[in-house]
């Protein structure tokens, strides 16, 4: 048989042809070294840097898991009713990576309006300086720990400073999510920020305090986004139609074989922005082992050895594999199989 699926729930992965026999081939390694029951456990052993934050105590953002992002759940809502409270209905995040591209994938899924400010391309930031009505009720929730998250926060603290607003009324325009004791952390509270405590920061943020915090700033209903994602997990530590491992095992498994490019493709009936966050994503936690590339639109993928395409609510019979379920599912489902696939490639995410 040359097509297999896996269905969980609402969740569903199909896989044909040499994707298939790929993930068979890696599959029964996958169990014997108890990779389901290792990440279900957070088992620090999976990854060197995962042990080295263990022997320190630091918590880290785990693929799937929802606990940190429920633990700020209250925090973020009582700084949304603050900030709305004054008038504040305009968010933009600064911060970059896979977890800055969740946020606002759970932002756009609710209809909220996000802005992810991860550069220093000037444009968005003029048209924010230029716009004097939207400037003036807008909350910037900073994630980024790098030196240009913090050139971002120095230039939009001095936009709102020339509205003339105090230094006070400057620092509580600002949320800093961040683990606690960090640079970030210790500036914010010089600052005077808001802060949000969270994990050590990993490509795995998509239900952690870096994404939800600014979605629900936003306006996103993230409590209802955790409770359908939890309603996931346990999928995933079956032996059986567990969605997590066999998307892991096609995307690890198709590298190990030399298709190392990963053509992620969308469809209309896609939620926006989901396959640039499976990217970002893949290659974070596969430390550039695997090369995802977003297509969208355009002329059909040409059939090639070393790459295979992955469809979002695709054609299960005619595409190499194709992953499709609500939104929850899939972020849990997706760096899941990150993780998979990481731990199959030698890769320390």
């Amino acid at each position: 048989m040359s097509f297999t699926a896996v269905v969980s729930g609402e969740t569903a992965i199909t896989a044909r042809g040499p994707l298939k026999e790929a993930a068979e081939r890696v599959l029964g390694r996958l169990w014997i070294d108890q990779v389901p029951v290792r990440l279900a456990s957070e088992d620090a052993s999976l990854w060197p840097s995962a042990a080295t934050a263990g022997v320190a105590g630091r918590p880290l953002c785990w693929p799937g898991q929802p606990g940190p992002g429920r633990a700020a759940l209250d925090r973020a809502e009582e700084l949304r009713a603050g900030a709305r409270a004054e008038g504040l209905t305009e968010v933009v995040l600064l911060g970059g990576g896979a977890p800055a591209r969740a946020a606002e994938l759970i932002a756009a899924s609710g209809g909220a309006p996000l802005t992810v400010l991860d550069g220093l391309e000037p444009g968005p930031l003029l048209r924010l300086r230029d716009d004097g009505e939207r400037l003036g009720r807008t909350l910037v929730t900073v994630t980024g720990d790098d030196p240009g998250a913090e050139t971002l926060r120095s230039v939009l603290a001095g936009m709102l400073a020339d509205t003339g607003l105090s230094p006070a009324e400057t620092a509580r325009r600002f949320v800093t999510v961040a683990e606690p004791r960090t640079a970030a952390a210790k500036h914010a509270a010089e600052a005077g920020h808001p802060p949000v405590e969270a994990p050590a920061a990993t490509a795995f943020g998509a239900l952690s305090p870096y994404a939800l915090v600014p979605a629900a700033l936003a306006g996103a209903d993230v409590r209802a986004l955790l409770e359908e994602a939890t309603a996931v997990l346990p999928a995933l530590t079956r032996p059986e139609n567990n969605p997590g491992l066999v998307l892991g095992a096609i995307l690890g498994g198709a590298a190990r074989a030399g298709r190392r490019t990963a053509v992620l493709g969308g469809y209309a009936a896609a939620q926006p922005g989901l396959a640039r966050w499976a990217a970002d994503l893949l290659d974070e936690a596969t430390g550039g082992r695997m090369v995802p590339v977003v297509q969208e639109g355009g002329l059909p993928l040409a059939p090639a050895d070393d790459l295979f395409l992955v469809t979002f609510g695709g054609r299960p019979h005619q595409d190499d594999a194709t992953v499709a379920g609500p939104l929850a599912a899939q972020l849990v489902v997706w760096e899941y199989a990150a993780a998979v696939a990481a731990y199959l490639l030698e890769a320390d995410p």
